[in-house]
């Protein structure tokens, strides 16, 4: 299996396939290529940012807010600061992602899971957080 990560990977991918098809095709063989991604479908991702916003949304009228680290006052959360703040902190820690877009398919529902279940027996208030919003 190749990966590529790099837009200048894919002409030497290609004349590597080219050359391997052309060999198994004159030998009278078959070549088969597959492909296969697995990045977050554009459902996940905008079902990401419902389910921050419904937890930012939450949090808010549970009174769980943030704490400002310049002034140390409660503030409310935002849908920015969720997702910079937990989400990704998270999905750097899980998958070692920087970027929700970057995420495979499966990466949503392992950090969705290690938040709530955070929430649900790390505070006193016993928190709990929205499921996963479904766009079937």
């Amino acid at each position: 299996m190749i990966t590529i990560n790099h837009h200048s990977h894919i002409d030497a991918l290609l004349k590597m396939i080219d050359a391997e098809a052309t060999k198994a095709i004159n030998s009278g063989k078959n070549f088969t290529a597959k492909w296969t991604d697995n990045n977050i479908t554009s459902n996940q991702f905008n079902a990401m940012h419902v389910w921050i916003r419904q937890c930012v949304n939450y949090l808010n009228e549970i009174g769980m807010y943030r704490l400002s680290p310049v002034s140390g006052k409660k503030i409310p959360w935002t849908e920015i600061a969720f997702k910079e703040d937990v989400y990704k902190v998270i999905l750097k820690a899980l998958a070692d992602k920087d970027s929700t877009k970057e995420q495979t398919t499966k990466n949503p529902n392992d950090i969705r899971l290690a938040i709530s279940g955070h929430m649900a027996t790390a505070y006193k208030e016993n928190i709990l957080l929205p499921e996963w919003p479904s766009f079937r």
